[in-house]
């Protein structure tokens, strides 16, 4: 038997009796791909392949500009492209031929299959296109545990989730991305999720090209403790805060962001920074960086949604031009900002509003800078017992 690859072809029967012929025109919609990828492998430019269950990828697999890899419902989690850890997954497409990872269904929708799982390294995804993923919640593409992955220039459209990055290695970059009209599923999840191993820049959009189809739960989900420099720069979608991560490098925060926390355990998410962290959160005057509840996308907003920014024992952390709003009570204090008792951290033109507390100076270290701050709509300013 031969492949035949997708588009119109004709098939030629010949009998064994009176050597009579006769010709058909048959519609191929592809090429079912049935086994795993266990050699290096190319899915060549203009084909379409099917994948029906789950194809395991411990090999490298190259896919080429053009090609459309279409996903087959299957049980109850769709169907899966696993790399494994050994495995390598390179599907550079160009903006001209972009390569299609989408439903092979009649009339689909967000979840009709699964994912693209990264579990290996050096992978790369440029100007492809998933839609329609999810089924259980995932993302269209999950990078777990895999380093130095390439996700540039793609569209995310249609999924329930785009990126799931929350567990990717060192070296993960994701940008110039279109991501939109993604739905969060039955449980409001947020399109992209990273951790402090992804590089992610301004350059990712989070609408369409008209501006329109957000996703429906708009969001940067930022997982685990920040244990490496790491930079805040998307301007065009809030960061999530939904725990209380340990900030042990420099985050930086740049002008224009917006970071939302949610509730968490008793007190709600927030910051705390390690001995040797820092935060680095210096707006504009036209670029203000606000810190908020995620209620103010969400619901209706009011002081207590979320803890506090703790600077602990840490030193020279700065913050200028930044808005606190619907804070506390924290874990250490009341206040949106704990200043703790570290020394040379800086406080100045900064808004806080409808908290109980604006800045607690209870433990003030040496050197620290306070001025041209507002506080509105808040029981106690500076807080010093």
């Amino acid at each position: 038997m031969t492949a035949v690859a997708k588009g119109t072809t004709t098939i030629t029967a010949t009998t064994t009796d009176g050597g009579k012929t006769a010709a058909c025109a048959v519609t191929v919609p592809g090429i079912a791909w049935t086994t795993d990828i266990v050699t290096a492998t190319t899915w060549s430019s203009g084909n379409t392949y099917l994948i029906d269950g789950t194809l395991n990828v411990s090999a490298k697999l190259t896919i080429e500009p053009g090609v459309t890899v279409k996903m087959r419902p299957y049980s109850n989690i769709g169907s899966l492209i696993i790399v494994g850890a050994a495995g390598q997954l390179v599907a550079d497409g160009t903006s001209d031929s972009p390569i299609t990872f989408t439903s092979d269904t009649a009339v689909p929708a967000a979840g009709d299959w699964g994912q693209v799982a990264v579990n290996g390294s050096n992978s790369s995804f440029t100007y492809c296109v998933f839609k329609y993923s999810g089924i259980g919640g995932d993302a269209a593409l999950t990078i777990d545990t895999a380093s130095n992955t390439t996700v540039a220039n793609c569209v995310f459209t249609d999924n329930v989730r785009a990126i799931d990055a929350g567990a990717a290695g060192a070296g993960t970059s994701i940008t110039g991305n279109s991501i939109y009209g993604n739905t969060g599923g039955t449980f409001g999840q947020y399109p992209v999720s990273i951790n402090s191993a992804v590089a992610m820049d301004d350059t990712n959009t989070f609408t369409d090209a008209a501006s329109a189809n957000p996703n429906l739960f708009p969001g940067i989900l930022y997982s685990g403790s920040i244990d490496a420099n790491q930079t805040w720069a998307s301007t065009k979608t809030p960061y999530v805060v939904a725990a209380v991560p340990t900030v042990y490098q420099t985050l930086t925060i740049n002008p224009g962001v917006t970071v939302k926390f949610a509730k968490y355990s008793n007190y709600g998410a927030g910051l705390v920074l390690g001995a040797n962290g820092q935060v680095s959160a210096v707006g504009t005057t036209a670029k203000h960086i606000t810190f908020t509840s995620i209620n103010a996308v969400t619901g209706t907003p009011a002081m207590g949604d979320w803890g506090e920014i703790d600077l602990a024992s840490s030193n020279s952390s700065t913050f200028a031009y930044c808005d606190f709003i619907y804070s506390g009570p924290g874990w250490a204090s009341s206040a949106a900002l704990n200043m703790g008792n570290g020394n040379n951290n800086s406080v100045t033109n900064c808004s806080f509003s409808y908290a109980e507390y604006g800045i607690d100076k209870n433990w003030i270290g040496t050197g620290c800078t306070e001025a041209g701050n507002t506080f509105s709509n808040i029981s106690i300013a500076d807080y010093v017992p």
